[in-house]
This record gives C-alpha cells, sequence and structure tokens, in this order.
C-alpha cells in the first residue's frame, strides 16, 4: 500500500510538472 501511494504521488508530481511545461511553452509562443 505504501508503495502504491509512492507511485501515486510520483504520477501526480509527473503529470503538473508536464502540465507546467506545456503552459510555458504556450507563453513562449504568445509572446513570440
Amino acid at each position: 500500500m505504501e508503495l502504491k501511494h509512492w507511485r501515486d504521488w510520483l504520477y501526480f508530481v509527473l503529470l503538473v510538472r508536464s502540465g507546467r511545461s506545456c503552459t510555458r511553452k504556450r507563453e513562449e509562443l504568445k509572446l513570440k
């Protein structure tokens, strides 16, 4: 159960990080 919780947390972190990178790229495209 502990391992599953850690895996879910890691997946959530990766999801948030990918989302931030996507929004950052969009902002750069808008500025250009």
